[in-house]
């Protein structure tokens, strides 16, 4: 017996553990130009969106840059739409969504819904009976898997720049972790670092502002220490991005910084113990991958 169980013990582990990597988790960030889009689809088969990409007179714009991975993969429902903040480079694609997919909730901040932009979309949520989850503070999703933390804006906080006031989202799933942080600055960074420091280490980061000079501070580098990086933007922009000086701080990544507009759409796919990241070029081969 003393020498049975031990074996009935690591069997019973190990299958629990092998069975866990039958159920994957998929991210995918979109090359939506010089915007935010990207995809959770999680292992029971929720899906949450988190930003919606640029307006319509843009290349990247939704129809083109992940409407087609929606309906090559016959879906149809959003269970969770979050606009990190009120510039149109994040929500530009907001009707669009709304007029091919069925979105249950749409997650946005006290500050968007104060601002006229509001107006613009408000009876189109209506219609389409949307809930809407408003962020004044801290909240944990209610999502079964994968645990999605909504860290930033908290009550403490706040500042005259918009980006600052980005919806900054925690992904944890077993051992793998992600970070996303819309257009979030140095100065939300540093609010970050002070008062939450615990839930930054990632092993994927959605670097803040496209690359911007004026976030992903050494400081917060450092401290998430990502061993992948996401940069979301088109390589040729009126703002330059991404800055000479964030491609530094990223410089010991080599091939693990990947950038929509020189690499195209990056997707993840793990069981929260071993992950696969493919760089998908533009075309129709991205589709045809899933």
């Amino acid at each position: 017996k003393l020498i049975i169980l031990p074996i009935l013990l690591i069997i019973f582990l190990f299958s629990c553990r092998s069975g866990s990597r039958h159920q994957l988790l998929k991210i995918t960030c979109f090359d939506c130009g010089l915007g935010d889009l990207c995809l959770i689809e999680s292992p029971n088969g929720e899906r949450l969106m988190i930003d919606t990409g640029p307006p319509e007179d843009n290349g990247g714009h939704f129809d083109r840059s992940a409407l087609p991975y929606f309906q090559k993969n016959g879906m149809r429902r959003l269970d969770w739409l979050v606009i990190t903040h009120a510039h149109n480079d994040h929500y530009g694609g907001l009707e669009s969504v709304f007029a091919h997919l069925d979105v249950k909730n749409l997650v946005v901040t006290d500050e968007f819904l104060g601002r006229q932009i509001w107006s613009d979309f408000a009876e189109i949520i209506a219609a389409e009976k949307c809930r809407i989850v408003t962020i004044s503070d801290t909240i944990t999703l209610p999502v079964q898997t994968p645990k999605l933390k909504i860290i930033h804006p908290d009550a403490g906080f706040s500042h005259t720049n918009i980006n600052n006031l980005s919806i900054v989202l925690k992904l944890d799933y077993a051992d793998f972790s992600a970070l996303f942080t819309g257009d979030l600055e140095i100065e939300g960074e540093s609010y970050l670092l002070q008062k939450y420091p615990e839930f930054l280490p990632s092993d994927v980061l959605k670097a803040g502002h496209h690359g911007s000079r004026t976030a992903s501070s050494d400081d917060f580098v450092r401290k998430v220490m990502p061993a992948h990086v996401f940069i979301s933007t088109s390589l040729q922009n009126r703002f330059d991005f991404p800055h000479p000086e964030t491609l530094q701080t990223f410089d010991y990544l080599d091939e693990k910084l990947v950038i929509s507009g020189r690499d195209g759409a990056w997707q993840i796919t793990t069981d929260g113990y071993i992950s696969h990241f493919a760089k998908i070029l533009k075309g129709d081969e991205y589709f045809d991958r899933n």
